[in-house]
């Protein structure tokens, strides 16, 4: 999670589903053939998710990069967002804080 100034205000997610094309409706991305969850409204659409998994979750899918805008499963929509991977976000007004990057696993 991408965020700046204090308290907190949100501005980008990199977030990983855990398949493409497997039924997983509590762990995949919300773009996945089968989809899962739609972000906390916080987020919004200010953020990309990405499996690389396109098998079950016992598969190791330590080859396929997150977040590029490529190898995602049939029917599956995490690959279509431009501009991947970087994000472009306009605020609302000019600011000058610090911007906090946090990665969870």
């Amino acid at each position: 999670s991408i965020t700046h100034g204090s308290p907190r205000k949100h501005l980008w997610t990199y977030a990983v589903g855990l398949s493409d094309d497997y039924d997983y409706p509590d762990y995949n991305c919300p773009c996945a053939k089968f989809p899962g969850p739609s972000p906390p409204s916080f987020v919004g659409n200010d953020y990309y998710c990405e499996s690389g998994n396109n098998g079950t979750y016992e598969w190791h899918f330590h080859d396929e990069p997150l977040w590029d805008g490529e190898g995602c499963g049939a029917g599956n929509n995490c690959c279509a967002q431009s501009g991947m991977p970087w994000f472009c976000r306009a605020l609302p007004q000019e600011v000058d804080d610090d911007i906090e990057v946090r990665n969870c696993a």
